[in-house]
C-alpha cells in the first residue's frame, strides 16, 4: 500500500470513528427521548451513521488497512 492510499484509509477510519461515537451519542439520546416520534426519528439516524461506520470497516479489512485504531472502531461499532 503506498503512502497516499494508506493516508486516504486512516481518513476513512477516522470519519468511520467519528460517525461510530455519533451513532453512540445518537443512541443515548434516543433512549432519553420521551416522544415517541422523536425517538424513532433519533433512533433512524443513529442506525445510518453505525451502518455507515459499519461499510467502512468492511472497506477497509477486505482491502488489508492494518491499523492500531481498527481496534477502536471495532468496538464502537460492537457496542450497541
Amino acid at each position: 500500500m503506498t503512502k497516499l492510499e494508506t493516508m486516504k484509509c486512516e481518513s476513512l477510519l477516522d470519519e468511520a470513528i467519528a460517525y461510530a461515537k455519533a451513532a453512540s451519542v445518537s443512541f443515548d439520546n434516543a433512549s432519553k427521548s420521551s416522544d415517541p416520534a422523536d425517538k424513532c426519528i433519533i433512533e433512524r439516524v443513529a442506525w445510518g451513521n453505525k451502518g455507515y461506520a459499519e461499510g467502512i470497516n468492511a472497506a477497509l479489512v477486505k482491502i488489508g488497512f492494518k491499523n492500531e485504531r481498527m481496534q477502536e472502531l471495532e468496538e464502537l461499532i460492537k457496542w450497541y
